[in-house]
């Protein structure tokens, strides 16, 4: 057999892009006997076949699921037709509860902000309140040998004691107390 080179192969294979029925059956007749010949005829007219049948059959079954899908967008037509007054109602229902909420919202924001005030001083006074205990809190933690733990309290307390002890005496005393 002639040593062939790779783009007459690609025109010799049936699955290939570049296929070419003439240089096929020439190839094909110079090199198999009559009897591989006719095997071969019988298995691709068989293969014929069955494409045929199985192209039919997504044909078929295309035009099934296009009668269905054009069905059920007409329907979805009608559908929309009919929501039209509902959606007139639901429109109007959601104006009116948003005009609602908005006086909801304007009636309340006062008690939020004196809610968020007070929940800042809130804040302020556990604050407070930590740096108060913050040389006892030390004091307990030392003597339970929790280095670790009294160092972040020092840590997160200790600057802000340092920060403010000039605007208010008490807090040097409690920074003082702290340190020892």
């Amino acid at each position: 057999m002639d040593k062939l080179d790779a783009s007459s192969l690609d025109t010799l294979s049936l699955d290939a892009p570049s296929f070419s029925a003439g240089p096929f059956c020439r190839q094909l007749l110079s090199t198999r006997p009559l009897g591989d010949l006719l095997s071969r005829s019988d298995a691709l007219h068989s293969q014929a076949l069955q494409l045929d049948s199985t192209m039919q059959t997504l044909v078929y079954e295309n035009y099934a699921k296009f009668i269905t899908a054009t069905d059920a967008v007409r329907g979805i037509g009608r559908d929309i037709a009919d929501a039209g007054p509902s959606l007139a109602r639901l429109r109007a229902d959601m104006a009116a509860a948003k005009d609602r909420s908005r006086a909801i919202d304007d009636k309340l924001r006062p008690s939020r902000a004196q809610v968020a005030a007070k929940l800042k001083v809130r804040r302020n006074l556990d604050r407070l309140s930590s740096l108060l205990s913050l040389p006892q809190d030390l004091k307990k933690m030392l003597d339970g040998r929790e280095f670790v733990r009294a160092a972040e309290h020092w840590r997160a307390g200790g600057p802000i004691l340092d920060r403010h002890k000039k605007s208010f005496g008490s807090l040097e005393g409690i920074e003082g107390a702290a340190r020892k």
